[in-house]
C-alpha cells in the first residue's frame, strides 16, 4: 500500500509536469498544489522536494517576478529536503538554481558532523572487513551468492540487487540472483527485469565499474540510455566480478526513488566486495566441481558393482580336473585343469577364466578326496560314481538342501571306512 502511495505523489507530479509541458500552467499548478498536499499527507519527503523543484523550474521560465520570487522560495524548500534525505545531486541541481557557489566556513555543528562523518567511515570501513571475511568462508554457491548480494545492497544503500554470471559452458551472461524479486529463469530479459543495457554493455566492454548518473570522469564515457528513463531508474552502480582479467560477471544495484544514491565511494566498497566475491565464487564452483565428480565416481562404482552381480559367474582351475553341471537337460563335466594351488609363488601364467550362464541347474565343485573316497570294501567312488550320486539328487532342491542330500549319499558310500583325505563340496544353484 506504501508503495502505490509513493507512486501516487510521483504520477501527480509527473503528470504537472506534462501540463505545463503542453501549456496548460494553471491546471498544471493545480495539480502540483494537489501532489504537494498528498506528499505532505504521507510523508513523501523526497517526492515532496521534487515536486517543489519541478515546479520551481518552470516558474523560472516565466518572466514575472513574482512566478521568479515563488520559484526561489519553492527551491529553497526543496534543497532543506534534499539535504535531509542525503540526495546530493539533486541537492546539487538545486544549488546551481539557487545560484549557491561559496562554501561556508564550517561551524560548530558542521566539525561535529565531520567528525561522525568520520566515525561513521570507519565503522563502515570494518564492516566491509567482516563482509568480505564472511564470504570468503562460503564453499555453498547458492549460499554464497545471496550473501554476497545482501551484502552488496546493505554496505551501498540500493533498492535493487542483481548477479549476473556467465555460463561456465555456454559462456552466456544469464541473472543468476535478484532482489527484492525473486528470479525464476536464468535468462536476462531486460524489460521484464527492468535493468538497464546499456550500463551492463558498458561493464562488459570495459571490465570496470560506473556509476549513473556518471560521476565527472565518467560523464563522456557514458550517454543517457533511453532504457534507463523509460524504466524510471534514478540510480545505478554496477561493477565487473573479475577473475585474473577474466570477466566472471557483475553485480547491479540500482535505486528507483532517488538520484544521486551512489557515490565514488561506494563504488569503490563494492569493488571490493567484487574483489573477494570473484575468489569466492571461482572456489565455490571448484568445490561443487569436485563434489560432482566425486558423486558421479561413486554412483560408477555402485553401477559396476550392480553389473558384475548380474553378470554369470566365473571360475578359475586351480588342480581340480572338473566342474559338473547338473541341469534338466543332464548332467555334464567340465575340464578345468590349472595349476594346484601353494606349488608356485607366481601362477597368473596358468590361471584360465571362462564363464557359465548359471539358468535353472546346479554346478557342483568338488576336491580330489571325494572322488577318491573309499568304501569299506576299499572301492574308490571315482568320478562316474559320483556323478551317479548327484542324478540320484532331485534337481528341484534349493542349494542348501541339495548338498545336504548329496553329502547324505556319499557318507552312505563311505559308511566307516576310514579316510586319507579331506573331502568339499559346493553347491551353486539358480532356481
Amino acid at each position: 500500500m506504501l508503495f502505490i502511495l509513493k507512486e501516487y505523489s510521483w504520477t501527480l507530479r509527473v503528470y504537472a509536469d506534462y501540463l505545463y509541458l503542453i501549456g496548460k500552467t494553471k491546471k498544471a499548478q493545480k495539480i502540483f498544489e494537489q501532489a504537494i498536499k498528498f506528499s505532505k499527507t504521507h510523508h513523501h519527503n523526497y517526492q515532496l522536494g521534487m515536486c517543489y523543484y519541478d515546479w520551481a523550474r518552470f516558474l523560472l521560465k516565466q518572466k514575472d517576478p513574482t512566478f521568479q520570487n515563488k520559484a526561489i522560495s519553492l527551491l529553497r524548500e526543496a534543497h532543506q529536503i534534499f539535504v535531509k534525505c542525503g540526495a546530493l545531486l539533486d541537492q546539487k541541481n538545486t544549488e546551481k538554481l539557487l545560484g549557491i557557489k561559496e562554501e561556508k566556513k564550517p561551524s560548530i555543528s558542521e566539525e561535529t558532523t565531520t567528525t561522525s562523518v568520520s566515525l561513521a567511515e570507519k565503522s563502515r570501513q570494518i564492516s566491509l572487513i567482516e563482509a568480505t571475511h564472511l564470504i570468503s568462508s562460503i564453499l555453498d554457491l547458492d549460499l554464497l551468492l545471496e550473501k554476497i548480494l545482501q551484502l552488496s545492497i546493505k554496505m551501498s544503500g540500493a533498492q535493487r540487487g542483481f548477479i549476473l554470471l556467465y555460463h561456465p559452458q555456454t559462456k552466456k551472461l544469464e541473472l543468476a540472483l535478484s532482489y527484492p524479486q525473486k528470479n525464476t529463469s536464468p535468462q536476462l530479459d531486460y524489460p521484464s527485469l527492468k535493468i538497464s543495457k546499456t550500463i551492463i554493455s558498458f561493464v562488459e566492454k570495459n571490465k570496470k565499474g560506473i556509476i549513473y548518473p556518471p560521476i565527472s570522469s565518467q560523464k563522456e564515457l557514458l550517454q543517457k540510455s533511453e532504457s534507463i528513463l523509460f524504466y524510471g531508474i534514478r540510480s545505478i552502480l554496477c561493477n565487473p566480478l573479475l577473475s585474473k582479467g577474466h570477466l566472471l560477471g557483475m553485480i547491479y544495484l540500482d535505486s528507483l526513488l532517488a538520484e544521486g544514491v551512489f557515490e565514488e565511494k561506494d563504488l569503490e566498497v563494492l569493488n571490493t566486495i567484487c574483489n573477494q566475491a570473484s575468489i569466492s565464487i571461482e572456489n565455490a564452483r571448484l568445490y561443487k566441481e569436485a563434489q560432482e565428480k566425486a558423486r558421479m565416481e561413486q554412483e560408477l562404482i555402485t553401477a559396476h558393482q550392480i553389473q558384475q552381480s548380474l553378470l554369470p559367474p566365473k571360475w578359475a582351475g586351480a588342480g581340480q580336473e572338473h566342474i559338473i553341471i547338473y541341469s534338466p537337460q543332464g548332467i555334464k563335466t567340465l575340464k578345468t585343469g590349472g595349476i594346484v594351488l601353494g606349488m608356485l609363488e607366481d601362477v597368473s601364467p596358468y590361471i584360465t577364466q571362462n564363464q557359465i550362464k548359471l539358468q535353472q541347474q546346479k554346478i557342483i565343485f568338488y576336491t580330489d578326496g571325494v572322488i577318491e573316497a573309499k568304501n569299506p570294501q576299499g572301492k574308490m567312488l571315482s568320478l562316474q560314481g559320483f556323478l551317479n550320486l548327484i542324478q540320484q539328487t532331485p534337481l528341484n532342491l534349493d542349494s542348501l538342501s541339495f548338498l545336504q542330500h548329496l553329502k547324505q549319499k556319499i557318507q552312505q558310500f563311505i559308511q566307516n571306512a576310514p579316510q586319507y583325505d579331506d573331502w568339499t563340496v559346493v553347491v551353486m544353484g539358480r532356481g
